[in-house]
């Protein structure tokens, strides 16, 4: 981060010391912007990803880009249930995840306005009610998404 010079009233130079914050700051975002535009992306995958238990991977992946010996990794799933639904406050296992690009155990978000995901046990995705009551889905065309941004 830029390190800026305080201006006060009255200061000596003033509007110099002014300018030369101004060029800090974009120096700085040049900086941030050449290695933010100078990530590769990998294309889209599925591989390793293997949905379970009666449910499908309609569409998405993951793709992610190297940063030093990391890899800040995208994931955005979205599955469908096969079967006639599900009744339960959560779902076994989902989707499994290769280690490599798994998302981080105890990481959660929104699947639907009433139902969460959640990952535990090393990579395994499952459903989870918001308010803890039963899950339950009458029907096969409902899709959950997983949109999901972590660092391996």
């Amino acid at each position: 981060m830029a390190d800026l010079t305080k201006i006060v009233s009255g200061m000596q130079s003033g509007p110099e010391e002014i300018w030369s914050n101004f060029e800090k700051i974009n120096q700085d975002l040049e900086n941030i912007g050449g290695t933010v535009d100078g990530l590769t992306w990998s294309a889209q995958s599925r591989d390793g990803l293997v949905a379970q238990n009666g449910w499908r991977i309609m569409g998405g992946g993951y793709s992610y880009a190297r940063v030093g010996n990391r890899k800040l990794v995208v994931m955005d799933l979205f599955l469908s249930n096969e079967n006639q639904g599900f009744k339960g406050n959560s779902t076994p296992t989902v989707v499994s995840m290769p280690k490599e690009f798994s998302i981080p155990d105890n990481y959660q978000g929104e699947a639907r306005p009433d139902i969460n995901w959640l990952v535990m046990g090393g990579g395994n995705l499952s459903f989870t009610r918001r308010d803890g009551g039963a899950v339950w889905d009458s029907n096969n065309s409902s899709m959950y998404s997983v949109h999901a941004t972590y660092v391996k």
